[in-house]
């Protein structure tokens, strides 16, 4: 499966705010103000976000921060691609494209997945990743590049 990535745009970020997560996935939930697109949208924070496609359709979105020299990721999927068997995928290739976007020289990659989305853990886990610290809220995993 090829997925393509993007840079957010206001389209795109209309799309996204426009879904609900369900279940385990409610820390990805969006409230659907105008405020969401803005975050989306505005890189001055140090955030920048990118879209997924499958088949020209918007299958997720990727947020990137630099922390110390080091890429953080939070992947999340829009809710009628969960569980379709995408993740692993997703995840593999969206590393691929920020590693090449960034000419990504560092060690590692971080990602932060709440401690509920047992799912994203194990999708991020097959990828290669590897947790690193747990909280009450948050497992801290890393990939070694």
């Amino acid at each position: 499966m090829i997925i393509d990535f993007k840079e957010m745009n206001e389209e795109y970020a209309n799309i996204i705010v426009s879904k609900d997560s369900i279940g385990n996935y409610d820390c990805y939930n969006i409230n659907h103000e105008p405020e969401d697109i803005d975050d989306l949208l505005d890189d001055s924070d140090g955030y920048e976000f990118f879209v997924s496609f499958i088949n020209e359709k918007i299958m997720g979105y990727i947020e990137c921060y630099f922390e110390n020299e080091v890429l953080e990721v939070g992947l999340a999927l829009l809710p009628e691609f969960i569980s379709e068997g995408v993740g692993t995928d997703f995840v593999s290739q969206a590393v691929e494209y920020l590693i090449d976007y960034y000419e990504y020289a560092g060690e590692v990659i971080r990602s932060f997945i709440s401690v509920d989305d047992t799912r994203a853990i194990e999708v991020m886990e097959r990828v290669g990743f590897n947790k690193i610290d747990t909280t009450k809220k948050w497992v801290e995993m890393e990939l070694n590049v």
